[in-house]
């Protein structure tokens, strides 16, 4: 396992389905390439938590493999938007 340093987060892509995450997006935030995801590591005093859904740009994280699984890294400040639990 891998932990992320500098405000950079670890995340799992995910596809958008309202019922598994219940968020909405639109035809045209779909033409804009946004991407879903689930933070699964985070940094110490990071503003985010493990198990958060994320939106972000399609070109803002980078993937890396380590022993043959892939990881995707993004910074805390590419964040478009996070779910809020109720």
């Amino acid at each position: 396992m891998l932990k992320p340093l500098n405000q950079v987060l670890l995340v799992k892509l995910l596809l958008f389905q309202k019922s598994k995450v219940d968020i909405t997006i639109t035809e045209d935030e779909k033409e804009k390439n946004l991407i879903l995801g689930e933070v699964t590591a985070i940094p110490s005093n990071s503003n985010f938590q493990i198990g958060d859904h994320v939106i972000f740009g399609k070109y803002a994280y980078e993937t890396f493999t380590f022993e043959g699984e892939d990881y995707h890294f993004l910074r805390e400040e590419d964040v478009i938007a996070i779910k809020v639990k109720d």
